[in-house]
C-alpha cells in the first residue's frame, strides 16, 4: 500500500481560491501503472467518490478496482480528500507553489497521468464574484470576463506532480485485540496482492508474508529503488 498525493500548480490571473466544487460529485481522470509488472494503461479511468466496489477475497472496498491485463494481478485505488481542504489562491500562484489537492489509497497500482476535467470554481480576487462550473478538460485552461472588476480573469499554466507520502501511524493510539486483528488482516490482504492469485490461494500467512518478501527485494533489486519519491511534474 502506498499513499500518493496528487499536487497542483497554476497561474491565476485576478482570481482566486481555486478550488474543486464538489469533491463528492467530481471525476479523477487517471492513467495508471501496475506495480507488479509495470503495465501501464492506455487509456484514462475515471474514479468518483460515489463509486465503491467490494475487494475480492477481501472485506474492503475501493472507489476503483482494475484487473491488470498483462499479469492479472489485481490492484484498488481509495480517494482520500484532503481534510481541511485547502483552495489554491492568488498567493500560490504568485509564489509558484505546488499544493495537494487529493490523495490516493493505492494498492497494486498506482497513478501516472492525470486530466482535470470539468467541476472547478474560483472568485474574483478583488471583486468576490462567484466562478463555477469551470471545464478545464479540452485546453486546461479557462479565461472569462469579471464584470464587477472589469477585468479579464484567467487560470492556466496548470501543472501538476504525484508525490509519494511516508507512511506513519498515530504515537498516542491505543492497540486492542480488534484493532489489531483488523490491521493483521489488512496488512495480509495488501501482502497477497502482491502476489499473483494462483499463488497466493490456500498460502498460509507465514508463506504469503515469506513469499511477498521475496518478491519485493527482487523487484528492489530488478529496479534499483533509489529513485525519488517525486515525478517530474507535467503540464500541457
Amino acid at each position: 500500500m502506498v499513499k500518493i498525493a496528487l499536487q497542483l500548480k497554476a497561474t491565476l490571473d485576478n482570481v482566486t481560491n481555486f478550488h474543486i466544487e464538489s469533491l463528492d460529485d467530481f471525476i479523477w481522470y487517471l492513467k495508471l501503472d501496475c506495480s507488479k509488472c509495470h503495465t501501464q494503461s492506455e487509456k484514462y479511468h475515471d474514479i468518483s467518490l460515489k463509486e465503491s466496489s467490494s475487494i475480492a477475497g477481501s472485506r474492503g472496498e475501493a472507489n476503483f478496482i482494475m484487473k491488470c491485463k498483462f499479469c492479472s494481478q489485481e490492484g484498488n485505488i481509495n480517494i482520500e480528500p484532503v481534510k481541511p481542504a485547502a483552495d489554491y489562491t492568488s498567493e500560490d500562484s504568485d509564489d509558484h507553489a505546488f499544493k495537494t489537492i487529493v490523495i490516493f489509497d493505492c494498492r497494486g497500482i498506482e497513478p501516472i497521468d492525470w486530466q482535470p476535467g470539468e467541476g472547478w470554481a474560483c472568485q474574483g480576487a478583488e471583486s468576490n464574484t462567484k466562478f463555477s462550473a469551470i471545464d478545464l478538460s479540452e485546453n486546461k485552461e479557462w479565461m472569462d470576463y469579471d464584470e464587477k472588476a472589469k477585468q479579464a480573469v484567467a487560470i492556466n499554466e496548470i501543472e501538476f506532480k504525484f508525490v509519494k507520502k511516508p507512511m506513519s501511524m498515530s504515537s498516542d493510539s491505543q492497540s486492542t485485540p480488534s484493532n489489531t486483528t483488523s490491521t493483521y488482516e489488512s496488512s495480509l490482504d495488501q501482502l497477497r496482492s502482491l502476489l499473483p492469485n494462483s499463488d497466493a490461494k490456500g498460502m498460509s500467512d507465514y508463506d504469503v508474508v515469506r513469499s511477498a518478501t521475496d518478491y519485493i527485494q527482487t523487484l528492489m533489486k530488478d529496479t534499483g529503488v533509489a529513485d525519488s519519491n517525486t515525478t517530474e511534474s507535467k503540464t500541457w
